[in-house]
């Protein structure tokens, strides 16, 4: 019986270490305004490189980089305003989602108003 247990045991470690190897993808959008493909082209590959991708692939509206495991996409689709769609897959799922915020922070896309802070009156603690 002690047998059978472990032969069970033995052959689950392949499987755990299968699914473990599985890629985590993480998905971020970004809105850059009123600005031409042509512009949001550029951006996107700046990002890239800003964030340590070398450039791969690239369409009139889609950007593919790599950095080591890791492989990335941004789409940007048209309208106005232009929207940029970021993919980032790879083994790590925090890696992979660190990445995706590194490259849609290099956007410089609008950014949402930030709440202000309240300010202390000279003399208050």
């Amino acid at each position: 019986m002690r047998a059978l247990a472990l032969t069970a045991a033995l052959l689950s470690v392949p499987t755990l270490a299968a699914l473990a190897a599985e890629p985590s993808l993480a998905v971020r959008r970004e809105q850059l305004g009123n600005i031409s493909a042509a512009e949001c082209g550029d951006r996107t590959r700046a990002a890239f490189t800003a964030a340590q991708f070398r450039l791969a692939e690239r369409t009139e509206s889609i950007q593919i980089a790599v950095s080591g495991d890791y492989v990335a996409a941004a789409v940007c689709v048209p309208g106005q305003p232009i929207q940029v769609v970021i993919s980032v897959a790879g083994p790590v799922s925090a890696e992979a989602s660190r990445l995706a915020d590194a490259v849609r922070g290099g956007l410089g896309g609008q950014a949402p108003a930030q709440p202000q802070q309240p300010r202390q009156q000279p003399g208050t603690k």
